[in-house]
């Protein structure tokens, strides 16, 4: 199922990358508001009680042009369901991220690497929830068009807990408005 999304994913940006001819969004400089959202899966330890998840994701970013480097702040929200029922367990967090882009001149389509750090709150069925340190790494593309972006992107996220880490891996669609 993850490699179809993926695939059906990369089908429909590149069509659209095709379509949008020289308008590329790394000619875009500023402030970039972004809104996103998607499924989240989990990995390692956690894996075993929680079902696939969903996230939500608010981001405010900022590009200089003929620079392929920016910085991003993101909100995230990921909840998972329990395996055999009985509650949800929710990660909400923030994180402070760089970007690097590879803008393919001409094309409107640009992939993109990205890392950073951030905190997270975990919280569960029980009431109780806890805040740690977290990373992340992953990338994505973005493509175009008049007015805005859209993009997809998949990351790897960790959260430092105590004993195994939680870690989970969002993929999210989304579109960037450069006010």
């Amino acid at each position: 199922m993850k490699r179809a999304f993926l695939t059906i994913a990369a089908l429909a940006f590149a069509g659209v990358a095709q379509a949008q001819g020289a308008m590329t969004s790394a000619s875009k400089s500023g402030v970039a508001v972004s809104l996103g959202g998607g499924g989240t899966f989990i990995t390692g330890d956690f894996s075993n009680g929680l079902n696939t998840g969903w996230n939500a994701m608010g981001a405010v970013g900022f590009d200089v042009s003929m620079i392929p480097f920016g910085l991003r702040v993101d909100a995230l929200y990921n909840s998972f369901g329990s395996k055999g029922g009985g509650g949800t367990v929710h990660s909400f967090g923030g994180n402070l991220n760089g970007m690097f882009s590879f803008p393919m001149e001409g094309s409107g389509f640009s992939p993109y690497i990205t890392a950073g750090i951030g905190l997270a709150n975990l919280g569960g069925g029980s009431g109780s929830s806890t805040t740690k340190f977290a990373y992340n790494a992953g990338g994505g593309v973005k493509v175009g068009l008049s007015g805005f972006d859209v993009f997809v992107e998949a990351r790897y996220n960790s959260v430092l807990t105590n004993g195994s880490s939680f870690n989970m891996i969002p993929v999210t669609v989304g579109v960037t408005f450069h006010p």
